[in-house]
Order: structure tokens, then sequence, then C-alpha cells
């Protein structure tokens, strides 16, 4: 099967297993998270701020390790998953102990209570890393489509039945800890392999990778939660509008992100014989994706300024949150293309050094200010986004500055700068039509919705024939140089 072909196969079930993964499980979510409350929704959020640090950091890179080298022989697998076992077992412990700090920081008992049953499921978590990865470098997204279909039957079988009945929290706590047991044993279950104790010259090889890969772990997880844990300290009721928001935008650009996302890696690692195919499939895709992001964020900013005016009214100011956040998200859901880059070639410490330049400002501000709403809190990621996305684009032109062609640059920014302008001037008339449609004519039945989706379906279709030129024209230059 030719490069190309395998491409295509693997993002249409990349393409489906997002699409359920993603968005439809969180379209399912909205159903729930009125009835669950915004406080247990709330205590959640705050204890995954926890649990997701140490499963980031749980991985050290083992998955990024086997992808971007291309790993198949059977004995460094069972290396790499006995040192998959062996951090997961000190994740299980530190996790444990972190349950009985969270007094200490926190009134609820249920923060604690929530951590610590989350706990167990780091151990099996561990040993489905391997077996994970394995899966993704055989390009089998076919199968992954279907393993991503559990979190469909947890909700439907677990989750909504508990919630239904009152038990938010514990609908939240049985949905994610279902997920995470049986996706870990179906891959284990397709790919399992056995340990294998890690030799000296085999911990040398891996050990700069992984310093590197886990160091950027921990500050991009540390820079995509910092605002959330700092705002956890203003109650479960604020972090839980806010946490909804977020998760609202990110399954937005999840949508269209995650279907290349899920196999670039292992694109990159399958053109690792020739540094220009791999720069140009680098280059081919950071400008579609960029693009399609400009407008991905303008119609989400559009559409939750009209959506949340209408459905979880009681969540307050959840679509002020949205419409900052889908804005801030352009750079952060674009620049994964850099990152994976950056991985193939060996060059990863970039990447952290970045992302903590961005964090380290963010956390100074937050002290020096001492903001007391969410919106101050969101001003001030604004100016850490705008850094984090500067220093990338600098980055990039001071190591690639031999492969940037300037004829190509030019263009690509004249249709950039005609993208922004529509997508701004198209913001603007619809803040002020919804502005003055909420004074003269509230939307109090279904028959008033017609104009405003009316609107939207046409600023859908002017964004498509705008952005549908460049992006077919992108496709043909990638199909090339993979097939090169």
């Amino acid at each position: 099967m030719s490069l190309v072909s395998k491409f295509k196969k693997a993002y249409k079930w990349s393409f489906l297993k997002t699409l359920f993964g993603e968005f439809i499980v969180q379209s399912l979510r909205l159903i729930i998270i009125p009835i669950v409350g915004v406080i247990n929704y709330g205590i959640f959020a705050t204890v995954y701020i926890y649990f997701g640090f140490l499963d980031v950091v749980m991985g050290s890179g083992i998955r990024d390790f086997i992808l971007s080298n291309s790993i198949t022989d059977k004995d460094d697998l069972k290396m790499l998953n006995f040192i998959a076992l062996f951090w997961s077992l000190i994740f299980f412990v530190v996790c444990i102990s972190l349950s009985f700090l969270m007094p200490l920081f926190y009134e609820s008992k249920d923060i604690s209570n929530t951590l610590f049953i989350l706990s167990f499921a780091l151990p099996i978590m561990g040993i489905g890393l391997v077996p994970e990865a394995i899966t993704v470098q055989k390009v089998d997204f076919k199968k992954i489509f279907f393993i991503e279909l559990i979190p469909v039957l947890s909700f439907l079988f677990i989750a909504l039945p508990l919630a239904l009945k009152g038990y938010g929290l514990l609908a939240l706590i049985s949905r994610d800890f279902s997920n995470r047991l049986l996706s870990s044993l179906s891959y284990i279950y397709l790919n399992g392999i056995g340990f294998k104790l890690p030799n000296k010259v085999f911990l040398k090889k891996t050990k700069t990778f992984f310093k590197w890969i886990s160091i950027e772990r921990i500050i991009d997880y540390s820079s995509n939660t910092i605002d959330t844990f700092f705002i956890s300290f203003l109650g479960p009721g604020v972090v839980g509008v806010y946490n909804l928001g977020k998760n609202l935008i990110t399954v937005v650009f999840n949508v269209v992100n995650r279907p290349l996302y899920n196999i670039m890696l292992s694109i990159f690692g399958s053109l690792s014989k020739s540094y220009d195919n791999r720069f140009k499939v680098f280059d081919t895709i950071f400008q579609a994706v960029f693009s399609i992001n400009i407008s991905v964020a303008f119609l989400a900013a559009i559409s939750s300024f009209f959506i949340f005016d209408w459905y979880l009214t009681s969540w307050d100011g959840l679509n002020i949150i949205c419409i900052y956040l889908s804005l801030i998200s352009i750079a952060k859901w674009s620049l994964w293309v850099l990152r994976d880059f950056l991985k193939s070639i060996n060059k990863i410490y970039f990447y952290p050094i970045i992302l903590g330049t961005s964090l380290i400002i963010f956390s100074v501000l937050c002290l020096i200010f001492n903001p007391l709403q969410v919106e101050d809190f969101l001003k001030i990621k604004i100016i850490s986004e705008s850094s984090y996305f500067i220093i990338s684009i600098f980055l990039m032109f001071t190591l690639f500055k031999e492969k940037i062609v300037i004829r190509k640059l030019f263009n690509y920014f004249s249709y950039l700068s005609l993208l922004l302008v529509s997508n701004i001037f198209f913001f603007i008339l619809s803040v002020s039509y919804l502005s003055e449609s909420r004074l003269i004519i509230p939307f109090d039945n279904e028959l008033k919705l017609i104009p405003f989706v009316s609107y939207l379906i046409l600023i859908l279709l002017i964004n498509m024939i705008v952005s549908l030129n460049f992006i077919k024209n992108k496709y043909q230059d990638l199909k090339l140089y993979l097939s090169l």
C-alpha cells in the first residue's frame, strides 16, 4: 500500500474515531450536564487538574518514542512496556498519597474521595500505553474507531442512568473510570506484549528523548490547565462553568484537528529518510490547519454568543467564556503540527522552552494582578497565548529559513489576511445583529431562531468558498510529497 493510500485510509478512520470519540460523546455530555449540576461538575474538574497531570506525565513519552522512531523490535517494545508498568505503579502511589492531601487545600471531601477512586485506573492505563502505540503505528484506525465507541456505551449504560437517579458526581467518576479501564484492556487484547528489564544501552538511548518529552508534556499540560488551577480556588461553581466552556471549545477544535493529529507523527516517521519531504508535508499541513482553525474559531465564537443565552442560562457567563476561548485557541490548535515535526527531527527541546515562557508569563501576571473574576483571567490568557504564538513563529523562521520560499509565503499571508478580515467582519456583524435581536425580538420560540440559523449557514458557506480552493491545492501538494 502506498503512503498516500495509507494516509487516506488512516485519515478516514481517524475522522470517524474523532467524530464518535469527541463530538458525539461531548454532545451527549450536554444532556446530563444540567442533571449533574454545576457544583458536581466543578468538583470533577478540580480533581482532573491533578489526575490529568499524573496521566500525562506517566507515559513519559513512550507513545511518541515508538511512533517517531518507528520502533518495531519486540525486545525494545517489551523493555518500554516494563518502563510503562514501573512508572504507572509509582504514579498510582503518588495519586493515592495526593488524595489524602487534598483536604488541606479544598473544603470539599468529595475532591479527595474522587481522586482516590480514579487512582486505581493508573496501573491498567500504564500497561496499555505500548499496545496503544503499536496499534497507532500500524495505522489501524479501524480498530481504534471501535475502541473509541466505548465512551458512548459507558455514557448510555453507566453515566446517564446514575445521573437520572441523582448520583451526579458518581456518574462522572464511573464514566471516566470505565472509559480508561476498558480502552486500555482493548489495546492490550489487540497488541498485548510482555515485559523485559531494560538494559543500560536501551536506557541511555531513551534517556534524552524521555527527558525532553516529559518536560514538554509537563509544561504542555500545565499551560493547558494553569488557568483552571487558579480559577479552582474561586469555588466549584465558578470552575464548573469555566471548565464546561473550555471543554466545549476543545471539542470543536478536536473535531477539526484530531483526525490529522492522531496520524501525523506516524506520517512524519514514515518520511524519516527524506528531510525535504518531511518539511514540505509539515509546511503544507501547517498552512491548511491554521487557515481552517481561524474560520472554526470565529464560527464557534458567533455560535456560543447566541446558544448559551438560550441554553444553560443558569451557568452564568458561559457564552462570554466560550467567545474568549474560541479566539484564544487559534494559536494553540495550529501549533501542534510544529510540535510533532520537531519531535520527528529530534529538536523537541525547543518546544518546552516556548511553552514554559508562555506559562511563566501567565503565572506571573496572575500573581501580580490577583484577578478575582473569570474575565480577568481570560484577558491574561490572551497575553500569554499571544506570546506563545509569536515566539513559535519566530522559531519557525529561524530554524527553517533556508526552506522558506518568500513568494509562497507572501501568497499565503495574502490569503490569510483576506480570511481574517472576512471573519472579523462577520463576527462584528453577528454580535451587532444578535444584541439587537435580544433587545427587540427575544428568542422565545423556535420560529424566531430561523433568521439566526440561516445567518450562521450563510457565514459557513462563505468561509467554505473562501477556503475550498486553498485547501484543495494544499491537498494536491500533500499527495505529491507523500508519493515522492
